[in-house]
C-alpha cells in the first residue's frame, strides 16, 4: 500500500447518526472516537453524506500501522 495520507479527524456534520461533510478518497486515514480508520482499496472514495466509519465498514477498515493484508 502506498500513497497513505492521515486526513486527521473523520470530519462529520454532528448530526444523528453523524455523517460526514466531505469526500474522503482510497487510501486516506482518519482518526474517530480513537481507532483509526482506512479508505478500502476497493471503494476509491467515500462521498459526502455517507455514515460514520464505525457504522461504514463497506467503505472504511480499521488501519493498523505495519499490519499485513
Amino acid at each position: 500500500m502506498s500513497n497513505i495520507i492521515f486526513r486527521g479527524g473523520w470530519d462529520g456534520d454532528g448530526g444523528s447518526p453523524e455523517l460526514s461533510i466531505q469526500t474522503y478518497y482510497e487510501n486516506e486515514v482518519v482518526l474517530y472516537g480513537y481507532i483509526t480508520y482506512i479508505v478500502k482499496t476497493n471503494n476509491p472514495l467515500v462521498p459526502i453524506g455517507s455514515p460514520t466509519p464505525d457504522q461504514d465498514m463497506i467503505n472504511w477498515d480499521v488501519f493498523v500501522p505495519g499490519g499485513s493484508d
